[in-house]
């Protein structure tokens, strides 16, 4: 195993080394470091920490493609980080020799390497950002403007002719642009952030540390146009973007931050008020000095990638891909042709604008850079694309080489030393350890013990007091049950009594219509009899004087052809000449007789019609069913025509049949109704008196018969009757034994 080191020209922490193989592959690539001295000291701490398993992060990206960190101590930032392994296979391996390493079996390259090495100096990396200390008289501001509540201002640094823009809120810049060459340049990407900047999809969150937080601005075609300054926790963080948006953040900030720079690096979300995310990164990959951003879009269902430097800023943007197949697999012909720089080919515009064209081995064109001010910009990010000219080669003397060895061979046997001390210390403490936890163990044990005995001293008393209540319940129910049925007794037994009395009376009555139809019948008879008594005691018209006046009465008178009307009491001692005129005198006599009967027979008729309806009028005591307007052959049809007839018998039982209640409640579940419809009826009746019986269905009995789950039911109606204004003391209520009914209530009529 071989590392060298490395000089950047293009980064502030400038310093790096790397980890390689005897032949030549990179397996493992350092952080940046500011001081070579710093460098050297990350090789031995890379040394001392690379067989350490558990040291190591791997991480799987989705295009088959797998690379691995170094962890150190702080868990900060990784002490380095592999290359790209198109298998797992390949990363295992490279894991595994890199664990074999230590002081004695590792080199340095002190040989050239074959790679181009770019002689001409790279110039100064343009400065992104101005810090305010550097502010000063050498600015001047070109501009002014007004966004919502931040004041804009447009400043130009008159030293190197360079401008930028910042947002300002309470004089305090919160967020700040690149810096442009151009004026034009800068006012065009001005206006690009003031548009998007009420978008929440535009703002992309970095995390640097636990204590600091920023995001850039990007416009709609990912190039940053603002980059925030420095927030010491999220919630900060969250309260600028909130003041740009100009109304709250919508979700977590948490969810769209990157755990570290190796992860996937999540894009703000955008909600449309129904919590939907718009867009949707799939992966982010390191490559050379830059990285490789993709994404998918849902509201056009495409794919995306863009090739960004480490400050955010694309150097690539792709077109939109219909699949991520394909997305894939553009971005790998990219990787593929960076390899090689006579793949690059670097132009210009008619607005001196450079770019850069990548082609594939066959020429083939693949894909076109943004643009640039100066051809300086475009050539270093041709370098970084390549992994070229960004790393100079620091060369060390054969005197420095043999120091470093020795330096490393005192390391490894002083950590040698270390670590067998620190192995003896680890065991003294691990025994150390095993015997507390022992102790805790046992401490814990019977700590259990006596919490388990205090709990099962608490269930047995809890038992107790449930099974006293069960038993307290149980006899209140059946004392309860005991008064229910005494009181169903009582009121059978003054029903069978009023019953009875009901009987009496119409005994005496009966027995008082005979009486008086008797004694009505006797003073017929006595009548008849005083009648007749009298016509015996008349005495009667002798025979012969009778006879002289029907003589002299026929002497003196004509004969006619109508005779009138005359007494014949003696039929047998008339003359022969008068029973001629007899059938005249019986017609006459009979004539008036037999019109009175026709007269006396329709009026018979018509006082028993009268007496009809009148004993009609008497048998109907209340409205019926059809003056109540109730649907006929239902129950309360049934009750309001039983009331109605005063021949009705008392008591009477009727099913509530569409009163149903919750299973194993007493809730009633439906028929309100049916009550309802019983409080018109007992409204109409205000002398009714009732009795509400309820009982279980089969399956409820063995639960819930203790609990008085029937006699709840009853109460239940019985309240709800007098909620609505029918009186307490004209209804009962009890449970009835239990039935296979379901949950059903009777209604019975006790009084009218």
């Amino acid at each position: 195993m071989k590392y060298a080191f490395f000089e950047s020209l293009s980064s502030t922490e400038k310093y790096y080394f790397n980890f390689q193989t005897d032949e030549g592959q990179v397996l493992l690539i350092s952080h940046g470091y500011k001081e070579q001295a710093d460098c050297e000291l990350g090789v031995q701490e890379v040394i001392e920490k690379v067989s350490d398993a558990h040291r190591y992060q791997r991480t799987e990206v989705k295009a088959d493609e797998y690379f691995f960190s170094l962890i150190g101590d702080d868990n900060e930032r990784p002490l380095g980080m592999s290359v790209a392994f198109e298998t797992q296979t390949e990363m295992e391996r490279a894991i595994k020799l890199l664990m074999a390493v230590n002081g004695t079996n590792i080199s340095w390259v002190d040989e050239v390497e074959e790679e181009e090495v770019e002689e001409e100096e790279m110039v100064e990396e343009i400065v992104y950002r101005i810090e305010e200390e550097d502010q000063g008289p050498q600015y001047s501001i070109f501009l002014r403007g007004k966004y919502k509540e931040a004041d804009i201002e447009g400043l130009k640094y008159n030293k190197k002719n360079l401008y930028y823009y910042q947002f300002l809120r309470e004089g305090k810049p919160i967020l700040k642009s690149y810096i442009y060459r151009r004026k034009v340049g800068c006012e065009r990407d001005l206006q690009i952030a003031i548009n998007n900047a009420p978008d929440q999809n535009k703002y992309k969150l970095k995390k640097v540390s636990d204590t600091k937080y920023y995001f850039n601005l990007i416009s709609p075609e990912g190039v940053i146009v603002g980059v925030s300054k420095m927030f010491e926790h999220t919630e900060a963080m969250k309260e600028g973007i909130s003041w740009l948006l100009g109304e709250p953040y919508q979700g977590r900030i948490e969810d769209h931050l990157p755990v570290s720079a190796l992860d996937i690096e999540l894009l703000p979300l955008v909600y449309d008020g129904k919590q939907k995310r718009i867009i949707e990164p799939f992966r982010s990959i390191p490559f050379n000095k830059v990285f490789i951003e993709s994404w998918f879009k849902n509201d056009t269902a495409k794919y995306y990638f863009n090739f960004e430097d480490r400050e955010g800023i694309p150097i690539i943007v792709s077109q939109a891909y219909d699949s991520k197949e394909t997305c894939t697999e553009a971005i790998k012909s990219i990787m593929r042709a960076s390899k090689h720089l006579a793949n690059f080919e670097v132009k210009d515009n008619e607005k001196e604008e450079y770019f850069f064209n990548i082609k594939n081995q066959d020429g083939k064109l693949l894909f076109t850079s943004v643009l640039y001010d100066d051809k300086a910009q475009v050539d270093k990010a041709v370098n970084w694309m390549t992994g070229r000219s960004v790393r100079k080669r620091i060369r060390p003397s054969k005197e420095q080489m043999a120091r470093a060895k020795a330096e490393l061979a005192a390391k490894e046997a002083e950590r040698l030393a270390q670590e067998r001390a620190r192995l003896e210390a680890e065991r003294r403490r691990l025994e150390m350890i095993r015997k507390e936890r022992e102790a805790q163990r046992l401490r814990e044990e019977e700590e259990e013990r006596k919490a388990a005995e205090e709990r099962r001293a608490y269930r047995e008393q809890k038992r107790k007091e449930e099974e006293e209540l069960r038993r307290q319940n149980r006899l209140r129910l059946e004392e309860e049950e005991r008064q229910q049925l005494a009181l169903k007794k009582q009121q059978e037994e003054e029903a069978r009594l009023e019953e009875e009395r009901h009987k009496q009376k119409e005994l005496e009555r009966k027995r008082a219509e005979k009486k008086r139809k008797q004694e009505e019948a006797e003073r017929i008879k006595q009548a008849k009899l005083e009648k007749e008594r009298k016509r015996r005691e008349t005495p009667k018209p002798a025979k012969k004087e009778v006879k002289k006046e029907v003589v002299q009465a026929i002497k003196e008178e004509p004969i006619l052809e109508t005779a009138p009307i005359i007494e014949t009491t003696t039929i047998k001692e008339e003359s022969s000449g008068l029973k001629k005129y007899l059938p005249f005198v019986l017609i006459a006599l009979l004539a008036p007789l037999l019109w009175l009967g026709i007269r006396g027979c329709g009026g018979e008729n018509n006082s028993h019609n009268v007496s009809n309806s009148t004993s009609v009028a008497k048998t109907l005591v209340g409205p019926s069913a059809k003056q109540l307007g109730f649907t006929s052959n239902t129950t309360e049809a049934q009750i309001a025509d039983f009331l109605s007839l005063a021949a009705s018998k008392v008591p009477q039982s009727f099913v509530l049949k569409q009163l149903d209640f919750e299973e194993n409640t007493p809730n009633i579940k439906e028929g309100n109704t049916q009550l309802d419809d019983l409080i018109k009826i007992l409204g109409s009746y205000p002398n009714v008196k009732i009795n509400i019986t309820a009982d279980l269905q089969a399956q409820e009995q063995a639960a819930y018969q203790e609990m008085g789950l029937a006699h709840a039911r009853a109460k239940m109606v019985f309240d709800y009757l007098k909620a609505r204004g029918i009186q307490e003391n004209r209804m009962n209520f009890q449970a009835t034994q239990p039935s296979k009914n379901n949950r059903q209530v009777t209604l019975i009529i006790t009084d009218k």
